[in-house]
């Protein structure tokens, strides 16, 4: 255990004499925190990390060494302002009866520090070129008290932004401030454009589509068109058999032909399936068609029914309707 460790534990425990007594367990907390903390500011250069350990530390103990080293750290990152706030706290409470020598000392250093502190803090003003109802001013995200508009007061050294906000209008501004340095900015309102508290929804507008039919009607009509087609080639095809059997039933009595009628029975019965493949096929077709361009029919005030009539001509056929 180091000097300092050592003579922090006896500092502690003599202050339990007179302070409310923290347990045992919370007294070596609080030790184990202190040496953390200034390990890792001295050899690791982690002021951050350490500034938590001796936070811990001092919301144990409550004693002028455990503040001292919080306010000491906090000046060295540059939290000016909450340096000097911690050593007002230290500084505020009395010497009690019995305090061990350790706590003199903390509080010698740490009037010390508070005189040095009180010259290098800078000082911010912040004007408006106008202050309408409702302003609200934050620095760095923390609100800003409207009281203190205009007024000078203090900050931190470093990068500050600056934001006003109304109703309506709204400001920025950004400052780099040095230690002991004293700055004043004017932050101009400028209209947003848009009342963002009240604002008037508008009515989306709906645009109309298509039922989507017309692709479904186009194929419709295609299968019907080729469906047409294929009976009108059954027709013909249809005719010519007939035409071809009526000349066999006249050269082959009793339906026995001979040789010489071989041929002419061969196209005869081949135009004859011919033209059932056709009829059959061009049924089907024109069928489907006929669904398809009923369905595919977008929807009128009045009730509409698709009509189709086959026909058939000499040397041709097909189909003839209202859709």
């Amino acid at each position: 255990m180091g000097s300092k460790s050592r003579a922090f534990l006896i500092a502690i425990t003599l202050a339990g004499r007179a302070l409310a007594d923290p347990t045992p367990q919370e007294k070596e907390t609080a030790r184990n925190l202190m040496d953390e903390g200034r390990e890792l500011r001295d050899d690791k250069k982690d002021l951050k990390a350490a500034l938590q350990r001796f936070i811990g530390a001092d919301q144990i103990m409550h004693v002028p060494p455990t503040a001292f080293e919080v306010a000491s750290t906090q000046a060295q990152l540059g939290q000016l302002v909450e340096a000097r706030e911690t050593l007002a706290r230290l500084l505020s409470a009395p010497p009690k009866p019995g305090e061990p020598p350790q706590f003199k000392d903390a509080r010698s250093k740490a009037q010390g520090l508070d005189d040095s502190l009180a010259g290098r803090i800078p000082t911010l003003i912040v004007s408006l070129n106008h202050a309408p109802p409702g302003v609200k001013v934050v620095i760095d995200g923390v609100p800003f008290p409207q009281s203190l508009i205009g007024l000078p007061a203090r900050a931190n050294p470093g990068h500050h932004v600056v934001i006003a906000n109304a109703k309506t209008e709204e400001g920025r501004q950004e400052v780099d401030l040095r230690e002991g340095e004293r700055k004043e900015i004017t932050i101009d309102l400028v209209s947003r454009g848009v009342d963002h508290e009240n604002i008037v929804k508008e009515t989306p507008v709906v645009t109309e589509t298509s039922h989507g039919g017309g692709g479904l009607r186009t194929v419709g009509f295609v299968l019907l068109g080729v469906g047409g087609a294929s009976l009108v080639v059954g027709g013909i095809t249809g005719a010519l058999t007939f035409s071809t059997q009526s000349d066999l039933a006249t050269k082959c009595p009793n339906h026995i032909c001979g040789p010489e009628s071989h041929d002419e029975l061969a196209s005869a019965n081949t135009l004859g399936l011919v033209s059932t493949i056709t009829f059959i096929a061009g049924g089907v077709l024109a069928s489907t068609g006929i669904v398809m361009v009923i369905v595919g029919k977008p929807s009128a005030t009045k009730e509409e029914h698709a009509r189709v009539v086959p026909w058939i001509g000499p040397g041709s056929a097909g189909l003839a309707g209202t859709f």
